[in-house]
Order: structure tokens, then C-alpha cells, then sequence
């Protein structure tokens, strides 16, 4: 997925979960193919600098799932963020759990 299309559909996972957060764990399969592109994109392109914004994003969409799980993936994902990122202006932000 192109970093276009990683920030698309990063926005539509963000606003499903907006609009009904006790669904919200069903867009678990694809916020996986979203993190899984967004590891293969830091792979070809480590310095890019979008990533910060976009895994924080991500980070942020997981803490609104009003589950376990989304809250365990938002801390995994900001653990993600502060070891790679941490100089970035998003490796120190954190999402309202």
C-alpha cells in the first residue's frame, strides 16, 4: 500500500470507529493489513516523514476501541513510536485512552 493509501484508509478506520465504537472491533483484520503496510513502508523508506504522523494516528484509532484489545494495541503501537520515533514531534505525544 502506497503512503496515499495508507493515510486513506487511515482516516476511514478512524472515522468507523468514531461513528460506532462498540463495533468498532470488527475493523480489527484491517487495521492489521494497515499496520502491516505501514511496517513494509518504514521498510523501504525508514526516513520518511510521514511514518511519525501516521503510526501515531494509528496509535490514537486503536485507544478509542473501547476494548482490551484496542487498548493493547494503542500501548503496543505507542511503544512502536517512542522507540523508533522518539525525536519526531508525534514520538512524545500520546493518545487519550
Amino acid at each position: 500500500m502506497s503512503v496515499l493509501g495508507i493515510h486513506n484508509e487511515l482516516i476511514r478506520l478512524t472515522d468507523d470507529v468514531a461513528r460506532d465504537p462498540a463495533r468498532a472491533g470488527s475493523i480489527y483484520n484491517l487495521a492489521a493489513l494497515l499496520e502491516n503496510s505501514m511496517h513494509d513502508w518504514e521498510n523501504h523508506y525508514p526516513r520518511d516523514p510521514w511514518l511519525a504522523r501516521h503510526i501515531y494516528g494509528l496509535e490514537c484509532m486503536y485507544a478509542r476501541i473501547p476494548t482490551t484489545t484496542g487498548h493493547l494495541d494503542a500501548r503496543r503501537i505507542s511503544h512502536w513510536l517512542s522507540a523508533k520515533y522518539r525525536s519526531t514531534r508525534y514520538g512524545a505525544k500520546r493518545c487519550a485512552r
